[in-house]
């Protein structure tokens, strides 16, 4: 005998204070935050964010286009979303996860730029909901006749589970310049860390050749960026990858070889319709658009390669004469040698190349030796 039994999986009330220990840095908390201003901006306004840190609270306060009654109340709600996938957030986890990483209390007020005459306000003790709270009568504070701002958001969390200190800040401010360094350098946000307003950090990708990259996949999906050759030599190579204008990922290796460490390869990817996880430091690896993007993108690197492979290795050797800068390099100068220097067109000339030139021999239009294999006495063009 047979016996369906519905029972209740409401979740227990415990689950927030889980949550709370999510794995999120205090930079990374505060940058969740961030995304939710961005994603409530009207794009003919400038969004402007602030961020207060004080010993005993936080407060991130933003000019976007605040939230209704509606929008408000599901706030709280875990894994609730009104967000579409274009976003920089739509999981639905993001607000209470870094919030509660951060503090136990969490007070937010907002005013919706369609209903500037109303405030709506929430107070989240964790310890106290964790006691008494229940799930389907948590109160929203209505105020009508509102002076107080525009529109926008107000958070404040208190009760904190971290040290607001000079190294905190720092590590914040640095966070920022990055993360969001592209929304910062076209002017599209303004986000200060008290009164200190919010520089674009310059992500250290340097090319002589920047390369397009437009590729539109059989689902019309677009990846647009580029990609080119590290000026001088350096252990980090691969793309700065982003999502909606969003930095995901630093010298992603997606699409490159071994064999491409050594040519130092770079470039900057956008790549607004791969997934990412849940707190946006990564890429969905396993998801199918990663998978084709990353085909793709290295169809696109070998191709451009092979061809110029052939170019190279296809000219028969005769006598003839090239032009360009002769850059005379003496052995003492080898140990300490500033690729950087060095231009598209130039001749570097020495006595003997060292693996120091290991860089240049790869990107080599040409090699001349006057005697033994192309490591030997040489002018590199």
């Amino acid at each position: 005998m047979k016996k369906k039994v519905l029972i209740d999986i409401t979740p227990d009330r415990s689950i927030f204070d889980k949550l709370s220990n999510s794995g999120y840095a205090f930079e990374e908390a505060v940058a969740e935050l961030i995304d939710n201003a961005i994603d409530a901006q009207d794009s003919c306004q400038e969004l402007i964010v602030q961020i207060i840190l004080r010993k005993a609270s936080v407060k991130i306060n933003d000019n976007a286009n605040g939230m209704d009654y509606d929008t408000i109340s599901n706030l709280m709600k875990l894994g609730y979303s009104s967000k579409h996938f274009n976003k920089l957030g739509f999981f639905g986890l993001g607000f209470k996860t870094s919030c509660l990483s951060i503090g136990k209390k969490i007070k937010v007020e907002s005013v919706n730029h369609k209903k500037k005459n109303y405030k709506y306000s929430f107070l989240f003790d964790i310890d106290d909901f964790v006691k008494n709270g229940t799930w389907n009568k948590f109160p929203i504070l209505e105020e009508v006749g509102n002076s107080e701002f525009n529109s926008g958001t107000n958070i404040t969390i208190s009760r904190l589970k971290i040290k607001i200190n000079s190294k905190k800040i720092k590590e914040l401010e640095a966070h920022i310049a990055l993360r969001y360094s592209l929304f910062l350098k076209n002017k599209r946000v303004s986000i200060f860390v008290g009164d200190k307003l919010i520089g674009p950090t310059d992500i250290g990708i340097h090319s002589e050749e920047k390369i397009p990259i437009s590729i539109t996949l059989s689902n019309k999906h677009v990846i647009t960026g580029w990609y080119g050759y590290r000026i001088g030599g350096n252990n980090r190579y691969g793309f700065n990858t982003f999502r909606r204008g969003r930095l995901i990922t630093l010298y992603d290796k997606i699409g490159l070889s071994k064999e491409q460490k050594i040519k130092q390869i770079v470039g900057e990817l956008h790549l607004d319709f791969v997934p990412v996880s849940h707190n946006k430091r990564n890429w969905i690896k396993e998801s199918k658009e990663w998978i084709q993007s990353e085909k793709e993108i290295s169809n696109i690197i070998f191709s451009k390669e092979k061809r110029l492979t052939k170019i190279v290795s296809g000219l028969p050797a005769y006598p003839g004469k090239v032009e360009g800068i002769a850059r005379i390099v003496n052995l003492e100068e080898t140990e300490t040698l500033n690729a950087g220097k060095f231009k598209k067109g130039d001749i570097l000339v020495t006595y003997m190349v060292r693996p120091i030139f290991l860089l240049q021999v790869k990107r080599a239009s040409a090699i001349v030796t006057d005697q033994g294999g192309r490591l030997s006495h040489a002018a590199i063009l």
